[in-house]
């Protein structure tokens, strides 16, 4: 009798111990879903996405060189801001220093992209004023062009544009407001891209 409860007390050691040794399983939880980078370039040339910055430089064909800040708002569309500023010293004729300067606003629209090249229109409006009469200009235009990617944040391009300027604005009587349609919205230009 003995025997038979001290079989069972070990038996009942045993059962206890090798619970306490290995506790239920918990469920593991399911592992994470992969995360991807977004798309930023591709084998042809980048992949814009919202917020893509630019810094370009400009080289109109008529006026003061410009410096210009590219924001995307989506994959093939931009806002722009350009500014130039021109500081004459002195005039040949003795006239003195004139500063001149100009503001650009645009809204740039990829049209289509073939390997690294990229096709835009560009719609704009431009005031400024003009150093040596004194008096302000606006323009509305726009402009069809050309951008090449040598690498993924730098691009050269140019482009061809149409303008309808008003000048003259603020001028002294008798002078008059002038009017003209011009090319001088077409450029040259490199861009850095972040």
């Amino acid at each position: 009798m003995k025997r038979l409860s001290l079989c069972c007390v070990l038996l009942a050691l045993c059962t206890a111990a090798s619970s306490l040794a290995a506790p239920a399983a918990l469920p593991l939880p399911p592992p994470p879903a992969p995360v991807s980078p977004p798309p930023t370039a591709t084998e042809e040339g980048p992949v814009f996405t919202q917020g893509t910055k630019a810094l370009e430089f400009s080289l109109p064909s008529s006026g003061t060189p410009t410096v210009g800040i590219t924001y995307f708002i989506g994959p093939e569309a931009a806002l722009r801001l350009d500014l130039g500023f021109n500081f004459v010293f002195s005039e040949p004729n003795g006239s003195g220093a004139a500063a001149s300067f100009s503001v650009g606003l645009g809204y740039r629209a990829y049209l289509m992209r073939t390997g690294r090249l990229h096709t835009f229109v560009q719609p704009s409006l431009t005031f400024g004023r003009e150093g040596a009469s004194k008096t302000e200009f606006f323009g509305l235009g726009g402009a069809f062009g050309v951008e090449y990617f040598f690498v993924d944040h730098f691009s050269v391009g140019g482009a061809l544009g149409l303008s309808l300027n008003l000048n003259n604005i603020g001028a002294a009587a008798p002078q008059t407001v002038g009017a003209a349609l011009t090319t001088g919205t077409s450029n040259l230009f490199a861009g850095f891209y972040w």
